[in-house]
């Protein structure tokens, strides 16, 4: 519902994260250097041939 809801706003900004229509905090998970660099690493294993 919430990306449907951006979708048609005329100007909702870039890079945020957004929850039930408005803006949101990320979670100190989300937020960690350690694992976005574990996901990506992942991330290219998963795609690479």
């Amino acid at each position: 519902d919430t990306i449907l809801w951006l979708a048609k706003q005329q100007d909702p900004g870039t890079g945020g994260y957004f929850a039930k229509h408005r803006p949101a905090t990320l979670s100190k998970a989300a937020r960690s250097d350690e694992s976005s660099e574990r996901l990506w690493q992942i991330s290219e294993r998963l795609v690479s041939t």
